[in-house]
C-alpha cells in the first residue's frame, strides 16, 4: 500500500531529492509523501492543496529543519520568509 511506503525507518534511510530555495509567495510541488524543509530565515509555510483558503500556516524558526507527511503533488507555499525544501524519495 502506498500510504505504508514511508515509515520512520524509511525517512531515515531514504534518499533526499533535488532541493530548491523558495521565498515568499513561491511554491513547491512535492514529489513524494514526505518533504524536508529547512528554514533559511523565520518562515511560515502551508499546504495549499489541502487548505485552499488562505491559511496562517506553520511557523518555522530560522535554522530549523522539519519533515512533513504530505501527498505526492501537494503544493507547499511559503507565506513569508524563505526555506530550502526537497522531497524525501
Amino acid at each position: 500500500m502506498e500510504s505504508e511506503k514511508y515509515t520512520w525507518l524509511g525517512k531515515v534511510c531514504a534518499s533526499i531529492g533535488e532541493a530548491s530555495d523558495i521565498g515568499t509567495s513561491e511554491s513547491y510541488f512535492s514529489k513524494s509523501n514526505v518533504i524536508r524543509v529547512a528554514a533559511l530565515e523565520s518562515s511560515y509555510i502551508f499546504n495549499k492543496t489541502q487548505y485552499t483558503q488562505e491559511a496562517t500556516g506553520i511557523y518555522l524558526p530560522e535554522g530549523s529543519v522539519e519533515y512533513f507527511k504530505v501527498n505526492e503533488g501537494d503544493e507547499i507555499v511559503v507565506k513569508s520568509g524563505s526555506v530550502n525544501i526537497s522531497s524525501v524519495l
